[in-house]
């Protein structure tokens, strides 16, 4: 590196550092003796699943008698996760003094291009009294929080979106694939490893070919990170039922590769595997013996029936679609279909799907309403414990196994009671304008 290039590196560093600290000081300039926080996000721009890094810092000139209560950072269309060790004690110089303080880092991970903003939240804080050393709490508004997210260019047409530094898939046959007979069994391993985004963007790997002679039994996949990595098992038996000649379709994905900045593609060849003994009889009846000339005249028949019908009712079947096309539209920007999605999500027990189908059914339900707020509303424990499980189970992987049939009940409850107590408040009478 070039003596010039290394004192303009030195020098923008002493600048930011300096920034940083002029910052760092007119948080506090205000009240010397009053808990400050600050708000740090690491890259404002990233590609649509790479994570934007956001700290927040909260400062006291004395001690925390209780940790604070930072707020959840949760937006549509977003992932946000705590990674391990995401919280930790700092300490800062603000003016003459050193404050102590804690610090929590937050990865939100955009899943769509756009402009994203976080507004409106606040930390709970309780610290030291400096003279009497009795607790106070306080709570401190955060500024607001803007980021964005783009799609690379030369991946705009990749569905689903994939990318990372190394995208492997794998299969395996446990105990090989040779010498099958009808009625044997073949378990087999589909792996996807990704060292990039979370677990839960890794694609469903196995789909039915759906050949006579072979039946599928799949369990549920396991989903995980692990060492940095994004892993997805899906282990599957497959039953023959007869003999002849197997073909599994081969599995493709095309991704984006972040170090190389270039399309890549990750694929498992077909895989034919050879079974001895009769095949399988095809029940199907077959169209050779049937009456041909009886099988024409009834299709011109139907054919005709169908034209005069088309003629006459052409026009009253084209504004029918129309109005049912505006009725269908309608309703799936309505509340009750936003939350039949949520309902949807939860038989499948999709954890991704469910919550991010929360966030959008809580908001139809009443503009600017997130999940913690409804559960304040209804004030509802019960609930606001189930979903409290389904974000650590989602965004930290840990904690309980999530109850998605109680968590349903709960949320027709809550709904039922919400929806109840706001038709009691539109239909109570008005006061008397002039009473007597």
């Amino acid at each position: 590196m070039s003596p010039v290039v290394t004192k303009l590196s030195f020098l923008m560093r002493t600048a930011f550092t300096f920034a940083g600290l002029c910052v760092s000081s007119s948080l506090f300039a205000a009240d010397p003796q009053t808990p400050g926080v600050r708000v740090d996000v690491e890259p404002e721009v990233v590609r649509v699943g790479e994570a934007i890094t956001l700290r927040v810092s909260v400062l006291a000139p004395t001690w925390f008698p209780q940790p604070p209560v930072f707020p959840n950072f949760e937006l549509p269309n977003t992932l946000t996760r705590l990674p391990a060790n995401s919280s930790g004690p700092i300490s800062e110089r603000v003016g003459r003094s050193t404050w102590s303080g804690i610090q929590r880092r937050y990865q939100i991970y955009p899943l769509i291009a756009g402009q994203f903003q976080i507004n409106g939240r606040q930390v709970t804080v309780t610290y030291a009294d400096p003279e009497s050393r009795q607790p106070i709490e306080m709570d401190l508004a955060l500024p607001v929080i803007n980021f964005s997210s783009e799609v690379p260019a030369g991946a705009e047409s990749l569905d689903p979106y994939i990318a990372g530094e190394r995208f492997e898939l794998r299969r395996e046959v446990s105990g090989g694939s040779d010498g099958l007979s009808a009625g044997d069994a073949v378990e087999m391993t589909y792996q996807a490893t990704l060292e990039g985004l979370p677990a839960m963007f890794l694609p469903d790997l196995f789909a039915d070919p759906q050949i006579p002679g072979l039946s599928v039994y799949a369990q549920e996949p396991v989903i995980h990170n692990e060492d940095g990595r994004a892993v997805r098992d899906e282990k599957l038996t497959l039953v023959f039922d007869g003999g002849g000649e197997f073909t599994l379709p081969a599995v493709e994905f095309a991704w984006w590769d972040t170090r190389l900045n270039e399309l890549a593609t990750a694929r498992i060849d077909e895989l034919t595997i050879s079974v001895s003994g009769p095949g399988v009889v095809n029940s199907a009846v077959s169209v050779a013996g049937r009456d041909w000339r009886a099988l024409l005249i009834m299709t011109v028949l139907g054919a005709g029936a169908l034209t005069l019908l088309w003629f006459f009712l052409r026009k009253r079947l084209l504004a029918l679609t129309a109005q049912w096309r505006q009725a269908r539209a309608l309703h799936r920007k309505s509340e009750a279909y936003a939350f039949k999605m949520v309902c949807q999500s939860l038989r499948q027990k999709d954890q991704r799907e469910s919550f991010q189908r929360l966030l959008s059914w809580v908001e139809r339900l009443e503009p600017g309403l997130d999940l913690e707020g409804f559960c304040l509303k209804i004030d509802d424990e019960v609930l606001a414990n189930h979903l409290d499980v389904l974000r650590r189970r989602l965004f930290a992987d840990a904690g309980e196994a999530v109850d998605f049939e109680a968590l349903a009940q709960c949320l027709m409850r809550a709904r039922t009671a919400f929806l109840d107590a706001q038709v009691a408040l539109e239909s109570s009478p008005l006061p008397v304008l002039n009473p007597r």
